[in-house]
Parts: C-alpha cells; structure tokens; sequence
C-alpha cells in the first residue's frame, strides 16, 4: 500500500535466537572495563625528540651498511669453490693463488738457410772432394790399394777357346781339384778375379789336358812379389818360366791336392796376372820288377802309388812343368787384351 513503510525503513526486530544470545551474555560475569593505553615510548637508541624511521629497525635497500639482520647479505667476489684472498688489512702483499707451472720456454725457429748459399756450399764441397780424388789417383799412378779394382791397361776375360782348349761349360771352377788351393792363393794376393776371369778348359771330356784358369785385373805391384804371395797353401817346389811376348813375369810349381800333387803356373804384370793349374795329379813312370821273370816293365802309376812302388814324384812333375808353361802362354793370349 502506498502509505504502508518499505521493508528497508522497518525497525529490525531480533530474532529468537540473537535475543537468546543476549540473555546469555548479560547473565555471564561481567567484565572490568579496559585500562588507559599507554603512550608509545621512544626507539631504542633514538635520541629524545627525534621520529622512528617508517621501516624501523630494518635497513632500507638503498643502503651500504652491513646490518645484523638475517635477510641476503653481500656475497664475495669468488667464482667458484677455491679459496677467495682476505680483503686488505694494511699488513702486507696479499697471498698469491698457486698457479699452474708455465710451460718451457721453446727453442728458437731456426730460420731457413737460402737455397743459393745451400747450393753453393755443396758445390763447393763436390770441388774439393773432386780435387782430393784427382790428386790421389795421380800421385799414385791410377791404383789404388786393397781389393779394389784400379784402372788398369788391360782386361781378363775367360773367353770360349783359350790357347786351343775349349771352356768346359758343364764344370763350374768351384767343383775343380785345384779351384780350393788356387782360390785361396788368389784372395792371399789381394787383387780379386775379374768379373768373367775364372773358368775351366779342357781339350776334350775325359782328355788329358783339364786346367782351372783364374786371373784379374789391378793394383798388382811388383810382379816378383805378387807371384811369391799367390803361392798355393800347399806348394812344394817352383822354378822360373817365360811370361810370352806380353810381358811381365812368370813362375810354375808344384802344390798338394790331398795325397797327389798338381802343376801350376802364373803370370803377373804391375796390374794384371793369371793363374792356370791342372785339374789332373801328375803321373810318374815306375820301374816294377817282375817276380816271375826277370824282365824290368815300365808302368804308368798315380804320383800317389802304391805300396812298394818307387815314385820319383818330383822328375815327373818337372817334365809337366814345361807342357803348362806353354799352355799358360797360350792361354794368356787370348785371354789378356788392351783395354780399349
């Protein structure tokens, strides 16, 4: 209705429950009324008349002080788990963190030699040499000393047909009766064989004339001595022959192949020589007498013999002698020729 009141302006009008409240708390002791509140007293520290600071005890973010709060505080200046040097206190040079050892000093670069003065050095040193080796090869005559071949007049080669005999193509040297004695004597000499200067001759397979033939070329020397040293290790006896229309000198002995002898002989030149020696022992006539008959026969025997025979070894081997002798000559000339 338009004069009744709105439920806005009404009186409020308590409950049942707030009135019972109410009683309640009317009936309960009743409590003294509040005491007078005291005036809030100066901070500590602060100086009479003076105002707290807003934030109180705490120290505001601007500031550089250290305070004795709990909040962060300033961190040290490390950068890792390693001790961090104490600040300054004015009581000396602060203490050195240890450090790693530095490392040795290298060596200088070398710096490049310049190839011009390289190329001169060695050039230089080439002259010299050359020069040394010129003057040692005159003053002494184009030899030079030990097993080394010098430059020499003449070449040995062991040609195909030597002095009328054929080189034996089926025996090498080495298997020869008299290679052992006569390489021995050679090696003793000091002149090694040329390159093709050894081989083996005969007249025929199974003939009687079978030879080793060895010779070279080189520092030689006196021919008289040469012949003496390149004596065979078991030599028996030697006499004087001709070298041939080449020149030089020459010898031929006898020397021991086991219990036969053998002949040989050699020519030797201030810078070449040779060596020719019979593969065959020398064979020596015996007089035998027949018990039978008194008839005297005449054998051919091995220079070894036999139980009971008379051997003259030494007449024998000198009536060879002069048979090899020529041989070597012959042999000499074709196997000896100016070196071109």
């Amino acid at each position: 209705m338009a004069g009744s009141p709105s439920p806005s302006d009404a009186p409020d009008v308590p409950s049942g429950d707030d009135v019972a409240v109410a009683r309640a708390a009317d009936d309960a002791d009743p409590q003294p009324p509040p005491g007078p509140v005291p005036e809030p007293g100066p901070e500590p520290g602060l100086e009479p008349g003076l105002e707290a600071a807003p934030w109180g005890a705490s120290l505001p973010w601007w500031s550089v002080d250290q305070g004795g709060g709990t909040g962060p505080q300033n961190v040290q200046d490390g950068t890792g788990p390693h001790a961090v040097p104490p600040p300054p206190n004015g009581t000396g040079p602060l203490p050195v963190a240890p450090q790693p050892p530095l490392p040795g000093a290298g060596l200088g670069e070398r710096k490049p030699v310049p190839r011009l003065l390289l190329g001169a050095g060695v050039g230089a040193l080439l002259v010299v040499v050359l020069l040394a080796g010129v003057l040692a090869f005159r003053s002494n005559g184009g030899k030079k000393t030990g097993s080394e071949i010098t430059a020499s007049k003449r070449r040995i080669t062991a040609v195909a047909v030597a002095g009328g005999l054929r080189r034996d193509g089926t025996a090498q040297p080495v298997t020869s009766a008299a290679y052992p004695f006569v390489a021995a004597a050679v090696r003793a000499g000091g002149v090694p064989v040329s390159k093709d200067g050894a081989a083996v001759y005969a007249d025929a397979p199974g003939g009687p004339l079978n030879v080793l033939f060895m010779g070279g070329t080189g520092a030689v020397g006196d021919p008289v001595a040469f012949l003496r040293t390149i004596r065979p290790p078991t030599f028996i006896a030697a006499q004087s022959t001709g070298p041939g229309k080449e020149g030089g000198r020459a010898l031929c002995g006898s020397f021991a192949v086991l219990a036969e002898v053998h002949v040989y002989c050699a020519w030797a030149t201030k810078d070449s020589y040779g060596v020719v020696a019979s593969n065959i022992a020398v064979r020596a006539a015996a007089n035998t007498t027949n018990t039978t008959n008194t008839t005297n026969t005449t054998n051919t025997v091995d220079a070894a013999g036999s139980p009971g025979t008379a051997l003259d070894v030494t007449a024998a081997a000198n009536q060879e002698i002069p048979v090899v002798a020529d041989l070597m000559r012959r042999i000499r000339q074709d196997v000896e020729k100016p070196r071109r």
